[in-house]
């Protein structure tokens, strides 16, 4: 059975909208896993600079749980993103055979990677998808009330706040060498599993949002499509 619209070559993307939602969950049942483990190493910390008795054991034990669950939190991390911006990347490409579009299909990937364009390069193309679609529906059905774009900016904000918070980890996990820069560390971390919780529910809410969107927008196509064959 073809996955494309007969006539337009749009391409349905329910099954990408689905996979990329639950890799998404899963990344953010890691993060909560994460979370409690930077939690056990904050007070493992914490007794290491109150002089308190710390084995050799409970550091490697540490160390293994934390080696662990940042390798499986990574490996998760980047494969959901893989299936996110494939969904987002066949959404933006479906907006382009249905009207002219503000960039090339090709952004929908590159607009993630390309430094300075990657900070607000993927809001504009989801706010532009979000409106641009919900218009093509009121024109064909004008009493449509478009879902408003708010949650787009909750989104952002969070995802550019979790990046900033991210690279600070990144660019002082090598350079920490007191105990009290492991236990900022460890804290920063502990920040960015709290709010990486919120951005994954937001993400899945968008992902539903306009799945909905486009799923009403390919409805109303066939619909049309129909009627004209039968006119015809």
């Amino acid at each position: 059975m073809s996955n494309k619209i007969p006539n337009l070559e749009i391409y349905h993307n329910s099954h990408k909208a689905k996979w990329a939602q639950r890799l998404i969950w899963t990344v953010m049942v890691v993060d909560l896993i994460s979370l409690f483990s930077s939690y056990f190493q904050y007070e493992l910390l914490i007794l290491v600079q109150n002089e308190e008795l710390v084995t050799e054991e409970m550091v490697n034990a540490n160390d293994l749980r934390e080696q662990v669950i940042g390798v499986l939190y990574m490996l998760i991390y980047f494969t959901s993103a893989v299936f996110y911006i494939r969904w987002f990347k066949s959404c933006y490409s479906n907006l382009g055979k249905r009207t002219v579009t503000n960039e090339k299909e090709s952004m929908a990937i590159w607009g993630w990677i390309i430094p300075i364009i990657s900070l607000f390069k993927p809001y504009q193309m989801m706010k532009e998808m979000w409106t641009d679609t919900s218009l093509k529906i009121r024109l064909k059905e004008p009493s449509y009330k478009e879902k408003a774009t708010t949650i787009i900016g909750f989104w952002w904000f969070l995802w550019l706040v979790t990046n900033v918070i991210g690279n600070y980890i990144f660019k002082f996990a090598f350079k920490s060498e007191t105990v009290q820069d492991y236990i900022n560390l460890t804290l920063s971390e502990m920040v960015l599993s709290v709010l990486s919780i919120p951005l994954a529910v937001l993400a899945y809410i968008i992902i539903e949002e306009y799945n909905d969107i486009e799923a009403k927008l390919a409805s109303l196509e066939s619909e049309e499509n129909t009627t004209n064959q039968y006119a015809d």
